[in-house]
């Protein structure tokens, strides 16, 4: 029994190891096994799935859309080259130069240029402005020039390759503004009547939507925009009229930092239709009655502001002493309460000029270099404490109304209580800096309440005649306050009080009058010499931020004067 066993089991082992031996033999070798560090080779796969990959068998011939790069093509080359380095991509280089000289003293003082680019003989380059076509050898010697023609067809300027083997383009900043945007292409985006992409004219694919998609238009695109100071950040304001005695209107300049104000004042620089500029920083007042001031970016050339102002130059020995006695009422803050505008002028009205019938009132008194004028200027005064109701209002009971009379504010009422016959026949009115500095007034609130009190007076006398002054802008070597943020502010309440004075209901009663724009902020504050750090050099140092010098008043003086007899 024994037997039988061991041979049956014998028997069925030995199948078993065929069994096994037989599927070992079906197992890869060692040799051919892959591990799985190993990368997969191009012989692991069929080489219909290789043409798979590539694109080549039938049903995979036609790429996707918008799945093929430029640079996997022979026929499309990258073009979008912003000159912020971080946005560029592959194309040519955007460049400027400019004569250090001059600095930017003239809008062709600074150029821009494309980098080279490869060219032949013959071919066509197009630009969306004036500019020239250089082209050269290998070995970098100019082999000629032509400058750009205007081709009406196609909306842009066109130049032809004259020989070399590569070229480059140049133009004045002043000439790229057209839409924000420089762009150089060759002639391989336009063929016939029509571009590639359907339009008649080849400007018309070439904007700030569709440049990089078309990648045919080759060499250089630069977003301009990015050459302009943004003038958000800028506020600019040129007067309608300017008032002066023609005996001194050769000597009157605008200065760019009284018309304009920006973080950078280099930014800008002040352009002009007649007269001249020095070293664009300043317009003189010549002889011409009318003048268009421009400002423009001093990088792009691009004008940012043009306004045309008259020149109201007067002649005081035209004017006649008016035949009976005229009142003039001085309304004003601590510039009028330091004596020196009410007095210097009355002292040019009356003792210089003798028009000994305007005859100064008010309830307060100021003696400057012998004349006495008569006025309401209060220091610390705001518009609000001339028109307030309440003297517990505005800036409370220390600065009384003096308009003010048992609860009604009433001109008439005031001429009455302090004696003073006839009407208010000139009113000016020197008021508004308060509000910036104490209560903190936006530009229209200021105007609000400067026209309260315009209404105020014309109630109690309607022929009245307004002469409301402008402010004046603070000094740039002032370093006590922010400069530019008072600076922007008084352009803008100047331009409103221009506004308000112009309004149909108020332009026969008042007459703005600038006194800031001939203000010469270096000169008409008070400031004084001192050493630095004990050297014997001496440095200039303001002692007031905010209030002028004698001189600073006497530059005001002279435009309100001037105005005053102008519209005698």
């Amino acid at each position: 029994m024994s037997d039988i066993i061991a041979r049956s089991l014998g028997k069925k082992v030995e199948k078993q190891v065929q069994d096994v031996t037989a599927q070992l033999a079906e197992k890869a070798q060692k040799s051919e096994v892959r591990l799985k560090t190993e990368k997969i080779s191009q012989t692991d796969v069929t080489e219909e799935f290789l043409q798979q990959m590539a694109g080549t068998t039938p049903i995979n011939a036609v790429p996707v859309d918008n799945s093929i790069t430029p640079k996997k093509t022979t026929f499309m080359t990258a073009s979008e080259n912003l000159i912020d380095p971080s946005k560029r991509s592959d194309g040519y280089n955007l460049n400027f130069s400019w004569n250090t000289q001059y600095s930017l003293n003239t809008d062709a003082s600074m150029t821009a240029y494309t980098e080279s680019f490869p060219t032949v003989n013959g071919e066509v380059i197009y630009s969306n402005a004036l500019g020239r076509l250089v082209w050269y050898t290998s070995s970098d010697n100019v082999s000629g020039t032509v400058a750009f023609s205007w081709d009406s067809s196609l909306g842009l300027y066109k130049a032809t390759v004259g020989g070399g083997v590569k070229s480059r383009v140049d133009a004045y900043i002043s000439n790229l503004v057209q839409d924000g945007y420089w762009f150089v292409c060759k002639k391989t985006a336009y063929s016939g009547s029509k571009s590639k992409y359907g339009s008649s004219k080849l400007s018309d694919i070439v904007d700030s939507n569709v440049f990089s998609k078309k990648t045919e238009l080759e060499v250089v695109k630069a977003d301009l925009t990015s050459l302009k100071t943004p003038t958000a950040n800028a506020t600019f304001f040129v007067p309608k009229y300017l008032y002066c005695y023609e005996s001194n209107k050769s000597s009157k300049w605008i200065p760019r930092y009284n018309v304009m104000t920006a973080r950078n004042y280099n930014s800008f620089f002040i352009d002009i239709t007649a007269g001249w500029g020095y070293f664009r920083d300043w317009e003189r007042v010549q002889t011409q009655a009318a003048d268009t001031v421009k400002i423009k970016n001093s990088v792009s050339g691009a004008e940012v502001y043009s306004k045309a102002y008259t020149r109201r130059s007067i002649d005081p020995a035209t004017k006649t002493n008016p035949s009976s006695l005229k009142n003039v009422l001085w309304i004003g803050d601590s510039f009028s309460d330091a004596g020196f505008l009410p007095c210097d002028t009355k002292k040019q009205l009356v003792n210089d000029f003798k028009f000994t019938n305007l005859n100064f009132i008010g309830t307060k008194s100021d003696t400057i270099n012998g004349v006495t004028a008569l006025n309401e200027g209060r220091g610390g005064y705001t518009l609000d404490d001339f028109t307030k109701t309440d003297n517990t209002t505005g800036r409370g009971t220390t600065y009384p109304n003096p308009f003010l009379n048992n609860g009604s504010v009433n001109i008439a009422d005031y001429m009455s209580r302090n004696g003073f016959s006839g009407n208010v026949d000139y009113a000016i009115i020197e008021l508004g800096v308060n509000n910036i500095v104490v209560f903190n007034n936006d530009v229209a609130t200021i105007k609000a309440k400067m026209k309260s009190l315009i209404d105020l007076i014309l109630s109690s006398y309607p022929n009245c005649k307004i002469f409301l002054s402008g402010l004046v802008p603070l000094s740039k070597i002032n370093a006590s306050s922010d400069v530019f943020t008072h600076n922007s502010l008084v352009l803008n309440v100047n331009k409103a009080y221009e506004e308000l004075c112009e309004d149909v209901n108020y332009s026969s009663k008042c007459i703005y009058v600038d006194t800031g724009v001939f203000f010469d902020t270096e000169y008409g504050y008070q400031y004084e010499n001192k050493p630095y750090r004990g050297s014997s050099e001496q440095r200039k140092v303001q002692t007031d931020w905010l209030h002028p010098s004698e001189a600073g008043y006497y530059m005001m003086a002279d435009t309100i004067s001037s105005a005053v007899i102008y519209h005698m």
